[in-house]
């Protein structure tokens, strides 16, 4: 039993010791939020109606980041529909630079 505790405890111990010196020198942005990089979406070529987005890929920005443009572009043509792909791209005052 007295084994056991033993065991259970170290094992705590080291646990704890790789979560908090985890917290401790993980690095980077702290204050970052999760944003959209890119979408595709399907538009009909006979009545030019836009179909759902969808394949949605995310990155992260610093925290003051704002949406700056959006672009577009053709990735490829159908019979019936061509997709079209779009790019987020967004501005940090904070540090003077875009996120693509």
């Amino acid at each position: 039993m007295k084994k056991r505790l033993v065991k259970y405890l170290s094992a705590f111990f080291i646990f704890s010791l790789l979560i908090g010196g985890g917290l401790s020198i993980g690095g980077g942005e702290v204050f970052a939020k999760s944003v959209i990089r890119s979408n595709d979406y399907d538009r009909n070529k006979i009545t030019g109606t836009k179909k759902d987005p969808y394949n949605y890929k995310y990155f992260s920005v610093p925290d003051d980041a704002y949406l700056s443009k959006t672009t577009t572009t053709k990735v490829s043509s159908g019979i019936l529909y061509d997709t079209y792909r779009t790019y987020w791209v967004y501005y940090s005052p904070s540090k003077g630079q875009y996120y693509p």
